[in-house]
């Protein structure tokens, strides 16, 4: 199978998440809206507004730099949370296919503090480092992004894996 190197910007634009969610302003706004930011176990608080509606690839870009998350619904993000905007939808290969292409060469692009364990890592890697990363992309031998690969993606982390990358 033929695969080709493409960096992300070719399939996304990476948009960095608003200042305004810190907690103060959303002990004033609060509503049903989840608001992500660095914590992959449960969203940083709720609003009353949202910024993005639909299903998306986010990447956490302070504390563990460069893990990928699939974001659905009406959300927003923080200053320590970024949102992968697709170029052209109907184009995007699978996104949880992307997600495991993605994060680990995000992660290894994240700058900052490693620490085996991952108890005391603080990473982060921002729009401009992640739009120039590079991800191997199965394609047909017609240069399509290949459907039938995509398939065989993993489907879910299971539980004990969500957990273990918490840690």
């Amino acid at each position: 199978m033929r695969s080709v190197e493409i960096p992300i910007s070719d399939l996304f634009t990476p948009v960095g998440g608003e200042a305004k969610f810190i907690r103060d302003h959303m002990d004033k706004h609060l509503g049903p809206h989840p608001v992500y930011s660095a914590s992959l176990a449960q969203p940083f608080g709720y609003v009353d507004e949202f910024k993005y509606n639909g299903t998306y690839l986010s990447w956490v870009m302070n504390g563990y730099g460069g893990r990928v998350q699939e974001l659905k619904g009406c959300f927003s993000t923080n200053r320590d949370r970024g949102v992968f905007i697709p170029r052209e939808p109907d184009k995007v290969p699978d996104l949880t296919f992307l997600r495991f292409a993605m994060e680990p060469q995000l992660v290894a692009a994240a700058v900052g503090r490693r620490v085996d364990g991952r108890q005391n890592e603080y990473t982060k890697i921002y729009t401009e480092t992640a739009a120039g990363v590079f991800i191997s992309i199965p394609v047909t031998a017609a240069g399509q992004f290949n459907v039938r690969s995509r398939a065989k993606a993993p489907a879910d982390r299971t539980g004990s894996e969500r957990r273990s990358r918490m840690q």
